[in-house]
């Protein structure tokens, strides 16, 4: 029972027991208040407040034996280097570079391929601070690429390394991509963005977001994830979101504001993982965490270009696929005002060099779920990576 005045503070002491930490496995303290007793338009056990505190309790799993996994067979064609195991099949397009072919159990799971992304549809509050004309140079900074270069590499009997490097011209960029492939079915992708020097050409603006883009199988409707949820969050917006095990359908993790702008990105997710009826799909593992969105409709769908088009959400015609961002950054929707403020300073992407990673599985019969995945180490890399 709490008896305080308005402003002040009490100490409680919380009988927690002792935790004997999984391997693997992160561990949370949940603490509630809630009303005990009906009142006026607040009935008994109404959630007056929350707040979540991740414990510092930890377990490393043991480190993966890549010596051991199943040997990969790697096939050079003219126009894709194709790596095959157990059960899936990863392909890289010799003319962009660019991940385009995973195959799981048989069934190709990608309509479109990985593609760097540093765009987002414009908010409401985007338009209002002038940031489709302000910040439009990254809206083709990902699509329009040089390929620079493409290496393969077998590492060891059970891992094969593709190294890619691209030209970003509409920036003066270059971005590294690889794609690590092991023969337990895991593809380790990292993506490292190196800005032109300061000194050769205009200044740049910041970035939307830092991240890669794909589309999936109209049948990878079964989505689950382990991070913020259940609803939308981003960097600047997620505090109502603690941390969970969370599942919806893809037609649910839209959200129907009356413009059709960026929709749906969860932030801090260990995980997510798209699946179809019997359960074959693919996860994505944060290195450590990232964010990610799912939606029925393309980003072009939910763009309105320079200006406000007064489209409605009743204007948008679900596609056939599932598209999917997943992002080592967004900056935030800001919201201070919606008639000029951008996003505060800390929620903001400036202009240097950005580097992140992570690991897609393959889910389907006689593989774990995508939880008991998570709980593993991932593949580590063997041998030099030389100036990656």
């Amino acid at each position: 029972m709490l008896d305080l005045a308005p402003r002040d503070s009490i100490e409680l002491s919380l009988p927690l027991p002792p935790i004997d930490a999984a391997p693997g496995v992160e561990y949370f303290l949940h603490v509630e208040f809630r009303t005990r007793e009906d009142r006026p338009f607040l009935p008994a056990g109404w959630l007056a407040a929350w707040e979540q505190f991740r414990l510092p309790v930890h377990r490393p799993s043991a480190p993966a034996n890549v010596a051991g996994m199943p040997a990969l067979e790697v096939v050079e064609s003219s126009d894709r280097i194709t790596v095959s195991g157990s059960g899936f099949s990863v392909g890289i397009d010799r003319s962009t570079g660019l991940l385009s072919y995973f195959e799981v159990e048989g069934r190709e799971l990608l309509v479109s391929p990985l593609e760097p992304d540093f765009w987002r549809a414009p908010t409401d509050n985007d338009y209002g601070n002038r940031m489709p004309r302000r910040q439009a140079v990254w809206k083709d900074a990902g699509r329009v690429r040089t390929l620079d270069g493409l290496q393969t590499k077998t590492l060891a009997t059970g891992q094969v390394r593709i190294d890619v490097t691209l030209g970003l011209p509409a920036v003066n960029g270059r971005l590294y991509l690889s794609y690590e492939v092991f023969g337990s079915g895991d593809v380790v992708v990292t993506q490292r963005f190196v800005p032109p020097a300061a000194t050769s050409g205009p200044e740049l603006p910041d970035i939307p977001r830092v991240g890669i883009r794909m589309s999936l199988s109209p049948e990878l409707a079964d989505v689950t994830w382990y991070g913020r949820g259940p609803h939308e969050n981003y960097s600047d917006r997620k505090t109502s979101a603690p941390v969970g095990l969370y599942s919806a359908s893809i037609e649910d993790l839209y959200y129907p504001y009356i413009r059709p702008q960026e929709n749906g990105n969860r932030t801090e997710t260990r995980w997510v993982a798209f699946s179809d009826s019997v359960g074959v799909g693919v996860a994505a593992y944060g290195i450590p965490t990232l964010d990610w969105s799912a939606l029925r409709y393309l980003q072009e769908d939910l763009d309105e270009g320079t200006a406000k088009q007064g489209r409605h959400t009743y204007d948008l015609r679900p596609r056939d696929l599932v598209a999917v961002h997943l992002d080592h950054k967004q900056m935030g929707v800001g919201g201070d005002n919606s008639w000029g403020a951008q996003p505060l300073e800390a929620y903001r992407l400036p202009v240097r060099e950005y580097s992140y990673s992570f690991r897609l599985s393959p889910l389907g019969p006689g593989r774990a779920d995508a939880m008991g995945q998570s709980k593993r180490s991932p593949p580590a890399a063997v041998g030099d990576r030389g100036n990656d």
